[in-house]
């Protein structure tokens, strides 16, 4: 399979797909030191390179992690499971529902596991 390049113009894209989530953000202070802070990703602004969240407005932050949850460790609540067994075959409303709780599903042919080893996410 051909798989685009993981580039930062791709992250944003995935990053896109998980509104609200919780991420690690990343970013170099004046000294040099890598800063992690906890916050929720709101938005991005395309032009500037500014990731809006929850808290503060990030300036081109060095990396964004979200914390996702694997699907088959984390699909226990019987709520959950009678809502995708209503869906049944449709795998477009699955992915969505599964984005939408945060759930790491894989993105444009790359695996979880893939993802992972990238930097890309990290699971919860």
């Amino acid at each position: 399979m051909n798989r685009p390049e993981l580039t930062d113009e791709l992250r944003i894209r995935f990053l896109a797909q998980y509104p609200l989530c919780p991420c690690i953000i990343q970013e170099i202070d004046t000294l040099g030191n890598v800063i992690e802070t906890q916050d929720k990703i709101e938005g991005f602004d395309f032009v500037t390179g500014e990731v809006i969240a929850e808290r503060v407005t990030w300036r081109k932050p060095t990396c964004i992690i979200p914390l996702l949850k694997r699907a088959k460790d984390h699909i226990t609540n019987i709520d959950e499971m009678n809502y995708i067994n209503s869906i049944g075959g449709d795998s477009w409303h699955i992915h969505s529902y599964l984005l939408s709780k945060y759930y790491a599903v894989p993105f444009m042919g790359y695996e979880i596991e893939e993802l992972v080893e990238a930097g890309w996410i990290k699971l919860i």
